[in-house]
């Protein structure tokens, strides 16, 4: 199975022929000196990357091949310190465009928990999967959120107040259920005995209550957003609840 390999540093690219197929070879530094990683798919996505992107994070299979130490790469992306920092930046971009101050106070609340923001920026969204790494879910959640912004210009009925926070508040359970160094993670205690949803209403309501104005109905309609899923267990009641559902499983379904 393939896994996280580290951080690489890229020195040299070519393409190559096997068996009548074009194959990206990439010579690069990484964690074990160097290696020559080969790309059988995403050819012309990876070389565009090389060319904005030096560091990348790569994930495959070590091996040796020709004598020499060789990853069969199954994903490149850009290298873990860039991608933390550019997404805590769209992060915090997508956190400026709320205007409700009921929601602006619960996402601040959210954010300024160090323990709960530093879940947030560094935990995988999964086990297996496009957002198994160490930063997947602020991935996922900044990758949910500008859905959320080009999705409620179609849909103008949509609070989108409510849709940016309940993303960030799925992203809390998310968090915790994800532990590990970065090369493997598990599943905690609270993921396999309450479920990242469950996580998310407790502390939502946790927060919520130290916030004056949120009204009954305010707290129903984000706790729907927050406990609905895709399996119908339970249903979106809202607008804004199945549009939540439908963001995450498409991005989810996006290809890192």
């Amino acid at each position: 199975m393939a896994k996280y390999l580290g951080e690489f540093y890229i020195l040299h690219t070519a393409i190559i022929q096997r068996q009548r197929k074009e194959i990206l070879e990439v010579t690069a530094s990484g964690p074990q000196g160097q290696v020559v990683v080969y790309c059988h798919r995403n050819i012309d996505k990876y070389i565009h990357l090389f060319q904005k992107q030096l560091e990348v994070s790569i994930d495959g299979d070590m091996q040796i091949i020709n004598g020499k130490q060789s990853i069969i790469a199954s994903r490149i992306r850009i290298g873990m310190n860039d991608a933390l920092e550019m997404n805590i930046g769209r992060l915090w971009d997508m956190v400026d465009t709320l205007s409700s101050s009921n929601h602006i106070k619960l996402t601040e609340a959210v954010m300024s928990d160090c323990s709960l923001y530093n879940k947030i920026i560094s935990s995988p969204a999964s086990l297996s999967g496009n957002y198994d790494f160490t930063g997947g879910v602020l991935l996922k959640t900044v990758k949910s959120m500008e859905m959320s912004l080009h999705i409620a210009q179609i849909e103008p009925e949509a609070d989108v107040n409510v849709l940016l926070s309940g993303i960030i508040m799925k992203a809390v359970g998310i968090s915790h259920c994800y532990s590990g160094n970065g090369f493997k993670f598990r599943l905690t205690k609270d993921a396999k005995h309450f479920g990242a949803d469950n996580i998310s209403h407790r502390i939502f309501l946790e927060k919520a209550s130290l916030i004056d104005g949120f009204s009954e109905s305010d707290i129903r309609k984000m706790e729907n957003c927050i406990l609905c899923d895709g399996s119908g267990y339970i249903a979106p009641a809202s607008l804004e609840a199945k549009l939540i559902v439908r963001i995450m499983d498409m991005v989810e379904a996006f290809e890192i």
